[in-house]
């Protein structure tokens, strides 16, 4: 088939993998993306400010490759800034984020691809972004699949997820899966010309930012129910429960209008501060704050706190279990 005609069946997709002092998991990574049975695609791998060798870890797997590219970072601008550069150094029509620790499976650009076409096809719709299911590893064995948002009917659109991510606000019709990762994610590069670039202010959570934006945009959030992607859970500095906390309000304040205008500013303000004393140990302050919150909203709070409280603990037991 020649060269031009296969390009037109297939067009090209960039996958995106962003790196930072990952020598012990990022060849693992690279293996999986350049082992993607996507006939036309092109791996950009930044290298976000590494010194401990990353950088030659990179260049030695993807030697040969001519579809492969390195950039290097001089400093570190933190994971938004390396997506940013991956979606302004993009060439194909499509981008999927790969994560440095990640493996995804061979089919996961395939398939991905086919759920956005087919969804644009029967819908119309302009801004769809695809999510995709898989497992994730913990360190002591413990396994968790986990199901793609939107990946079964109905999926979530416009300010459905908004409402889902900042409020825990959940309609019972719709699926919500998973969330919105940046790992498993996948679009069209037209979908960040018109959402805008990833919010580099942010050290976590750009990629709640990012699906707030869309949502408020009216975007699509559908998912792939096969599972094509394996995460490997790493605990990280920039994962600390100071760090997350901070994040999540900053979050908020930048939604303070869209929340203020349903009446949840200060349910989303506060409800981060309850899990961050939860995950300090801090159990009589985040009693008192809690109470603060069930007083303004009292079936609001109580929902939420037996709805993911229990699944919460049980998940926390089953990572802190140790293997034998």
């Amino acid at each position: 088939m020649p060269p031009e005609h296969q390009n037109h069946i297939y067009p090209l997709i960039t996958i995106g993998m962003c790196c930072y002092k990952s020598t012990d998991t990022v060849g693992r990574a690279v293996d999986s993306a350049l082992a993607q049975d996507w006939p036309n695609f092109e791996l950009l791998v930044i290298d976000d400010g590494s010194k401990d060798g990353t950088a030659e870890v990179i260049a030695e797997k993807i030697k040969g490759h001519e579809n492969a590219r390195l950039i290097l970072h001089d400093t570190n601008k933190t994971f938004p800034g390396a997506l940013n550069t991956v979606i302004k150094e993009a060439k194909g029509e499509f981008i999927a984020i790969f994560d440095d620790d990640d493996a995804s499976l061979p089919e996961r650009l395939r398939i991905q691809y086919q759920t956005i076409t087919a969804y644009e096809e029967k819908t119309g719709a302009e801004l769809v972004a695809c999510w995709g299911s898989g497992v994730r590893k913990y360190p002591n064995g413990y396994n968790v699949e986990f199901q793609a948002i939107g990946s079964k009917p109905q999926n979530p659109i416009g300010t459905m997820v908004i409402d889902y991510l900042l409020l825990y606000r959940k309609r019972k019709e719709v699926f919500y899966g998973s969330g919105t990762p940046s790992c498993s994610l996948m679009t069209r590069k037209s979908t960040y010309d018109a959402i805008g670039p990833y919010d580099e202010s942010m050290v976590r959570s750009e990629d709640v930012d990012f699906s707030a934006r869309l949502a408020l945009k009216g975007g699509h959030f559908i998912g792939c129910s096969e599972k094509i992607l394996i995460q490997y859970s790493t605990n990280t500095a920039d994962k600390s429960p100071e760090i997350n906390l901070k994040s999540k309000q900053t979050l908020v304040s930048k939604y303070q209008e869209y929340l203020v205008s349903i009446g949840y500013y200060y349910y989303a303000l506060t409800w981060p501060k309850i899990r961050y004393y939860h995950f300090k140990k801090q159990y009589f302050k985040m009693f008192i704050t809690f109470l603060l919150l069930f007083i303004r909203h009292p079936l609001k709070a109580t929902r939420h706190i037996f709805t993911t409280g229990p699944k919460r603990l049980i998940h926390e037991w089953k990572m802190g279990r140790k293997n034998g």
